[in-house]
């Protein structure tokens, strides 16, 4: 159900987010509020603030690393602007945050991202299908649940999804889903 390359190396990625079990956000905390307008980015870089997630799943999340022109591990060449975002309270396997990932590909890449997106999903017997969360927003549902998301605007693709989530944490966010699209958009 998991990507379990971008797992791999999104645990690398997040060895940045704890250290002997503490967390050391990066970034500072969100200063503005996830905007209207899909082409909008927060300060921090992000197009999704904490506070935004966490009132679309009833989590709390904090924004824990903000990296920009991060290669991406799927497509060779290409980099975006990744935020993790953690929900400390929701431990899954192993006692790891539940960990939430936004990939933000602008220009020519964009439309290779989104090709990779669905053929990704279509690939590890999913379904892509349209949301209504937003103009351009699909959604991969795979057995019964939808964990990873994607925005597509011109130039610009936003790739979402939880990256650890257990198969009880995939189930209840589901339904959410579509709310953490439209927060982005």
């Amino acid at each position: 159900m998991v990507r379990v390359g971008r797992l791999l190396v999104a645990v690398g990625f997040s060895l940045t987010v704890s250290a002997c079990g503490s967390a050391a956000p990066v970034a500072g905390p969100p200063t503005v509020q996830a905007q209207p307008d899909a082409g909008a980015i927060a300060a921090d870089g992000c197009p999704l603030t904490a506070e935004a997630l966490s009132d679309a799943t009833s989590l709390s999340w904090e924004l824990q690393d903000t990296r920009e022109d991060y290669p991406l591990e799927t497509v060779a060449g290409v980099t975006a602007t990744v935020c993790l975002f953690t929900a400390p309270g929701s431990p899954q396997a192993g006692g790891d945050p539940l960990v939430l990932r936004v990939d933000v590909v602008t220009g020519a890449d964009a439309a290779t991202v989104r090709t990779g997106f669905e053929e990704s999903c279509t690939g590890n017997s999913g379904t892509v299908s349209d949301s209504d969360a937003a103009a351009g927003a699909k959604v991969c549902e795979r057995d019964g649940t939808v964990v990873e998301g994607d925005i597509a605007t011109g130039e610009r693709t936003v790739e979402v999804y939880l990256v650890n989530a257990d198969t009880a944490t995939a189930e209840t966010l589901t339904p959410t889903f579509e709310k953490i699209l439209a927060a982005l958009a």
